[in-house]
């Protein structure tokens, strides 16, 4: 994928958006593009971690040629799985954000709160 999977998911960490409460609209969003042959990846787009994947395009012609790691896999694994799984997908990521972190980022005078300046 050109990144450590850990870096990578680390940095997507930083950047995923909560998920909305039941009936609140999704206002911003955080994506990831990445080939589908990536095995790293397999976990979290399954949704087994704090993090949501919600594949929201896939294009199937990719072969991710910068995924033929023939020294690790061997020659027919690594082909039966990059020709198998070929393609890129966008993916909206998310995650469950306890409820009092959720709206801390947007702007706002510390007067709309109560307090006194």
């Amino acid at each position: 994928m050109g990144i450590r999977g850990e870096l990578m998911i680390e940095e997507v960490r930083k950047l995923a958006t909560c998920l909305p409460n039941s009936g609140e609209e999704l206002t911003e969003a955080t994506y990831l593009i990445a080939p589908t042959s990536a095995t790293f990846l397999y976990r979290y787009t399954a949704n087994q971690t704090d993090l949501y994947f919600e594949e929201i395009f896939t294009y199937r012609k990719h072969l991710n040629l910068d995924d033929m790691d023939f020294g690790d896999d061997g020659f027919w694994s690594t082909t039966t799985r990059v020709i198998g799984r070929r393609g890129i997908a966008a993916w909206r990521v998310t995650m469950n954000c306890p409820e009092e972190t959720k709206g801390m980022d947007e702007p706002g005078d510390i007067t709309d709160k109560g307090e006194s300046s």
